[in-house]
């Protein structure tokens, strides 16, 4: 069975070209804001393009720590 993640990729590949094309003259947005108000682009991939793409002076985020520190907390106050 398929499981839809392609389509649903290419599908919001097209949103964010037609998006780019007519609120950034086809450039990708240079704002944290922008990148996130984009379709199936989160926090991850956000961070990731303005660290590593557009240079901007964002703390680089490791996201694996967060998610592990944030299940042992939770852990620990159950």
């Amino acid at each position: 069975y398929q499981v839809g993640f392609y389509t649903r990729k290419a599908s919001n590949m097209k949103k964010i070209a037609k998006i780019c094309l007519a609120k950034y003259d086809g450039d990708i947005p240079n704002s944290l804001e922008g990148l996130l108000s984009l379709p199936g682009i989160g926090p991850k991939m956000a961070h990731l393009v303005c660290t590593d793409c557009a240079n901007l002076p964002l703390k680089k985020k490791d996201f694996e720590v967060d998610s592990f520190f944030l299940s042992a907390l939770l852990e620990n106050s159950s």
